[in-house]
């Protein structure tokens, strides 16, 4: 065939199209594993932080504030002596105005009021928490002497007992006070009897022997206030105790 006939066949001859490259199948994909809640991150010290703290209701607050002022009274008085307490120093103790006090207590006297109250709450608190069944009377005469020095030597009770010197010249307010101070009494009176009922002596002779018991701690407490450099309570608590239980074993007083 002459070189023009090929040429001609070859221009006759349609031309074929070029197939497409091929593609490769994809792998199939590999089903992710769940992903886990990630944990709180932690600090630098390692602690994971705390949750946030729900916030507190407007009478959560109130409340909160004015145990804040019968506190800070009850420090001013402590450290720096009742004329220090004024409405100035107590709320800047307490870290709020003077019209934050005077909301919660219109007048200086209503505070010094609720230190007496806030005492006895304290007490009734502490004698609530004393576990005295099926104990000794020597281990039950230990847990309330114990009681009173915690009590009586602690800065409510030293508060207190210069707010009731301080306002025996107020007619109005030494009222207040020494009435709530009388119900401390009663209170402390009842539950001494409820707890020695077993006793073999009338009310008012454990009454006595309580008013005895009271007598001799509160003496130690003042005591305490004149730095001697030794600590005498140990042997003290101890004669205290044998003295009570061998005034309770007794027969009636006469």
């Amino acid at each position: 065939m002459s070189t023009e006939l090929r040429e001609a066949a070859a221009r006759a001859e349609p031309r074929r199209k070029a197939s497409p490259p091929r593609k490769r199948p994809e792998p199939p994909k590999r089903s992710q594993p769940p992903k886990r809640s990630e944990s709180p991150k932690r600090s630098e010290s390692g602690k994971r932080p705390e949750p946030p703290k729900a916030k507190r209701t407007q009478a959560e607050r109130r409340a909160a504030t004015r145990r804040r002022l019968i506190e800070a009274a009850v420090d001013v008085i402590y450290e720096r002596g009742l004329y220090a307490a004024t409405v100035a120093t107590i709320s800047a103790r307490a870290g709020v105005t003077s019209g934050a006090f005077q909301y919660h207590f219109p007048e200086r006297a209503d505070v010094l009021v609720e230190v007496i109250h806030a005492m006895r709450s304290r007490i009734e608190n502490e004698m609530s928490s004393l576990r005295l069944n099926r104990r000794s009377l020597e281990e039950r005469i230990a847990a309330v002497c114990g009681l009173y020095w915690r009590i009586f030597g602690g800065r409510h009770y030293i508060a207190a007992v210069q707010i009731q010197l301080g306002t025996m010249n107020d007619p109005i307010l030494v009222r207040f006070v020494t009435d709530a101070i009388r119900q401390i009494e009663r209170d402390l009176d009842a539950r001494w009897v409820d707890v020695f009922s077993d006793v073999a002596l009338s009310a008012d002779d454990l009454s006595a022997v309580r008013y005895v018991a009271l007598a001799a701690i509160r003496g130690m407490v003042i005591r305490q206030t004149v730095p001697t450099g030794k600590n005498r309570w140990v042997r003290e608590r101890r004669v205290l105790i044998e003295m009570v239980t061998r005034m309770l074993r007794r027969m009636p007083i006469r």
